[in-house]
């Protein structure tokens, strides 16, 4: 038997893949681990569970959503193979030396980043779009509907405040912490050129989706500048640069911060607005925020409950599609979404799903699919049949056994 530790920190999507690993006869071993237990160096989870594995019959290997450094050293230390799915961007911990060990097989949601690996001689990344969980999703909506909707927490009750009807809803970060990267290299004191350069690189980025440009715009004088008052470093061992860092962790964030709530606010125009976050304490004119949403009991609720569910990526992800569209799509909610490229790869605008690419056709689409009840409920209906057929984690174990790994290695048997 294929035997495989799972690690759990407190990821998205565990129970789906652990029960396609399952059902495709694999011994799953499901370990919860903290972030500094699975990036201390000893990794002594998983090394442990390789010494206590040794002697069993049987091919062992470890799997984790996104990719750690110390889990790949450990498996390649001893020779055990270490899957990992990447759902995070950015994910610095992919940018480290050990990614390129022989014993790792890594896949990840967006198809540039696959790219980028392979441009770079790294053929172990393989780009592997996410997954739903329908059968979870649909026993969580129909709990709830066969519930009484009462409970403390919410004037609407602890499920009607994720269930009741709505016009339009958001689910996810604001990006508003107080002490972001952003807020602390301005409190620093960059220069005055250096803010308008970066203002200005920022506006254009906001005018354009599916390609990067701010990482190519970041000068050596200009990082020089933000590194001084923000002395970001990379990790010991990484390859990342500080341009991927400034890019990533501090511009892109602001970003997405702005750029999400001036959307949410433009859309308050069109309809009501609910927003799910974590700061219970977010405004945005024009929005009702609920707080956090649980991603595994509450947020499909949410999704399966509005008229129009929006997807405002983080500006990171460049192409790929985010976790949170296939879960809308899944709970047979409609999906509107920025402009994304992998979408264009299995699904089809206007029929699955449906996109816009300025705050002004957002507006014009969410007044259209408000007034088109029947078009919108034809659509999520399809997008959520796409899902059931084609975009399971039983798929994707499927399409891990059929990529091509040095034309020897398979995930499974």
């Amino acid at each position: 038997m294929k035997k495989i530790l799972m690690l759990n920190a407190d990821d998205f999507c565990i129970d789906g893949m652990r029960d396609a690993l399952e059902g495709s006869g694999a011994g799953v071993t499901l370990r919860k681990v903290t972030q500094d237990e699975i990036l201390d160096p000893d990794c002594k989870p998983v090394r442990e569970w390789i010494a206590g594995s040794a002697s069993e019959a049987g091919e062992s290997s470890a799997f984790s959503f996104n990719f750690y450094p110390p889990v790949a050293i450990a498996c390649h230390d001893a020779g055990v193979r270490y899957i990992s799915w990447v759902y995070d961007n950015p994910c610095i911990h992919l940018y480290h030396y050990s990614v390129s060990f022989d014993t790792n097989e890594i896949y990840v949601f967006e198809s540039d980043t696959a790219e980028y690996f392979t441009a770079h001689g790294i053929g172990n990344v393989h780009y592997l779009p996410m997954a739903a969980d329908p059968e979870r999703l649909e026993k969580v909506i129909s709990g709830a509907a066969g519930g009484s909707g009462k409970g403390p927490g919410n004037a609407m009750g602890e499920v009607g405040a994720y269930s009741a009807p709505k016009d339009i809803s958001f689910v996810g970060s604001l990006y508003d912490e107080e002490h972001d990267f952003w807020s602390r290299m301005i409190g620093k004191g960059i220069s005055a050129h250096t803010e308008g350069y970066l203002r200005g690189i920022m506006e254009a980025q906001k005018r354009v989706y599916g390609c990067d440009l701010i990482s190519a715009s970041l000068t050596d004088e200009i990082l020089e500048d933000m590194h001084r008052a923000l002395p970001l470093e990379p990790d010991a061992g990484s390859v990342a640069d500080s341009r991927y860092l400034f890019a990533k962790y501090v511009i892109d964030r602001r970003i997405t911060a702005e750029e999400r709530r001036d959307l949410l606010e433009k859309a308050s125009d069109c309809g009501e607005v609910h927003i799910y976050t974590r700061n219970p304490k977010s405004s945005i004119k024009g929005c009702i925020n609920h707080g956090p949403a649980n991603s595994d009991t509450q947020a499909p609720l949410v999704y399966a409950s509005s008229k129009i569910n929006l997807n405002i990526s983080l500006r990171s992800i460049t192409h790929g599609i985010p976790l949170r569209a296939f879960e809308i799509m899944g709970s047979g909610g409609f999906l509107l979404t920025n402009y994304q490229a992998d979408m264009e790869r299995f699904f089809v605008a206007g029929e699955d799903y449906d996109y816009f690419e300025s705050p002004e056709d957002m507006c014009e689409k969410i007044r259209y699919y408000l007034k088109n009840e029947d078009v919108r409920k034809r659509i999520a209906k399809k997008g959520k049949s796409m899902i059931e057929e084609r975009h399971t984690f039983t798929n994707r174990l499927s399409d891990l056994l059929r990529i091509d790994i040095g034309n020897v290695i398979k995930l499974l048997d």
